[in-house]
C-alpha cells in the first residue's frame, strides 16, 4: 500500500501496477493529475502514454496494448479509467484462469507502469482499518479475501485508497489545504466556510481557491473574508443561528432564521447544518465522559478546539434528551419541506420553537 503518490517522482520509483480506488473521487482525481504532471512529459505523452476506458476496451485489448514495448521512454505508461468495468472487475471469484488478466497481473512487464482507477466497494475502508490497531486484523482479512482481479493487484502491485473524510476531519482538511498555499485560516472562518459550503471536498477546494484569490497577498483568512466570498451575511447566517440556539436565545434565533429564509431561501441548508450542530452536541456529550481536555474533545467530534467551550456551554442548555428531540424535529421538518407545499419559513419556525421549548 502507498500512502500517497508524492513519493513517485520518477519511473524508477513507480510500481508496475498502481490501483487507485476509494469513495472520494476528488482526492483520487487530484492525486492522479499530480502523478501524471510529474512523470509524463510531452515527448512521453506522444509515444509512451496511453489512456484507456474500461467502458470501451476488453480485458484482451488492455493486455495487448499494455504489453507493448516503450518507444522513447524507459517505461510505457498506460492509464485505465473505470477498470472495474472490464471483464472480471465484479470480483466474483478468487481466480479466473481463463481471463487474460490472470497471467498479466500476476507478472506485469517490468517496462510497464499501469495505473488503474476503479470502484472497489469490497475494499472500501481498508486503509483506515490497517492503520487502526483494533481493526488491523479486519483490514488484513479484507485484503486476504479480495476477489479476482483485486487479489492479484494487491499481491503484485501497489494501491492507494482515497476514502471520504469523516465530518470531524473536515476542519483539519480545510486548514491543511489553505496551509499548502502558504496561508492560514482562522477557526471561525473555517467553520463558516464549512457551514456555507457543506462536506463536498470538491466544493470546499473550489471555495478555498476563490478565497485565496480574493485575499491576494494577505496570509491569514478571516471570517469576514469567507462571508464576502460565499455571499454569507455577517449577521444572518447559519453560524450565528447556531450560536443563538446554543445560548437558548429564541428571539435572536427566530430573527436570523427568518432573514435567511426570506432573503436567500436557505431552508434545506439550515436543516442540514443544524442537524450537524446537534449531532456534534450528541457526540460531545459522550466524549466528555472520557475526557475534559478540549483538544481531545475537538478531535473526537470534528471541530476546532477554539469552539469546544461554546459547544460545552450549549450542552448546559441542551441535555441528551433535548438534543434527541432537536434531531427528531429537524428530521420531521426536512420531510415536510420535501413532501408538502407548506411555507418553508413556517415549517422551520415550528421546528425551532419545538427545539427551544424542550431545552433546560
Amino acid at each position: 500500500m502507498l500512502k500517497s503518490v508524492s513519493g513517485i517522482d520518477s519511473f524508477d520509483k513507480a510500481p508496475n501496477v498502481l490501483l487507485m480506488f476509494g469513495e472520494e473521487d476528488f482526492l483520487r482525481e487530484e492525486a492522479y493529475d499530480q502523478l501524471i504532471n510529474k512523470l509524463i512529459t510531452p515527448e512521453i505523452a506522444a509515444f509512451d502514454f496511453e489512456v484507456l476506458d474500461g467502458n470501451e476496451v476488453s480485458a484482451e485489448e488492455l493486455v495487448e496494448r499494455a504489453g507493448a514495448f516503450p518507444m522513447m521512454a524507459e517505461r510505457r505508461t498506460v492509464s485505465v479509467r473505470h477498470f472495474d468495468k472490464i471483464a472480471g472487475g465484479r470480483g466474483g471469484k478468487k481466480s479466473d484462469k481463463n481471463s487474460p488478466l490472470s497471467k498479466f497481473l500476476a507478472r506485469p512487464p517490468q517496462s510497464l507502469f499501469l495505473i488503474l482507477q476503479a470502484s472497489v466497494p469490497s475494499l472500501n475502508g481498508v486503509s483506515a482499518e490497517l492503520r487502526n490497531a483494533k481493526q488491523k486484523a479486519k483490514g488484513q482479512k479484507k485484503l486476504k479475501n479480495a476477489r479476482f482481479p483485486w487479489n492479484l493487484i494487491v499481491e503484485n502491485g501497489e494501491w492507494i485508497e482515497f476514502r471520504k473524510p469523516y465530518d470531524r476531519e473536515l476542519p483539519s482538511w480545510v486548514a491543511k489545504r489553505v496551509k499548502s498555499f502558504g496561508a492560514k485560516i482562522e477557526p471561525e472562518a473555517c467553520e463558516l466556510l464549512l457551514t456555507q459550503t457543506g462536506a463536498s471536498l470538491r466544493a470546499l477546494a473550489a471555495e478555498v481557491d476563490k478565497v485565496l484569490t480574493y485575499v491576494g497577498e494577505k496570509r491569514e483568512i478571516t471570517r469576514d473574508d469567507i462571508a464576502a466570498i460565499t455571499g454569507a451575511s455577517k449577521t444572518w447566517n447559519v453560524f450565528e443561528l447556531q450560536k443563538a440556539i446554543g445560548r437558548g436565545d429564541a428571539v435572536a434565533a427566530l430573527r436570523i432564521m427568518e432573514r435567511m429564509v426570506t432573503m436567500a431561501r436557505q431552508e434545506l441548508m439550515i436543516i442540514t447544518m443544524l442537524a450537524r450542530y446537534f449531532t456534534i452536541l450528541w457526540k460531545l456529550g459522550d466524549a466528555q465522559r472520557l475526557s475534559r481536555d478540549k483538544y481531545q474533545l475537538a478531535g473526537a467530534v470534528g471541530i476546532s478546539p477554539f469552539f469546544v467551550p461554546d459547544y460545552l456551554d450549549a450542552l448546559n442548555v441542551f441535555p441528551p434528551a433535548s438534543v434527541e428531540n432537536a434531531l427528531r424535529a429537524l428530521a420531521e421538518a426536512e420531510m415536510r419541506l420535501k413532501s408538502t407545499p407548506e411555507d418553508p419559513l413556517i415549517v422551520l419556525q415550528n421546528a425551532l420553537v419545538r427545539i427551544l421549548e424542550n431545552r433546560i
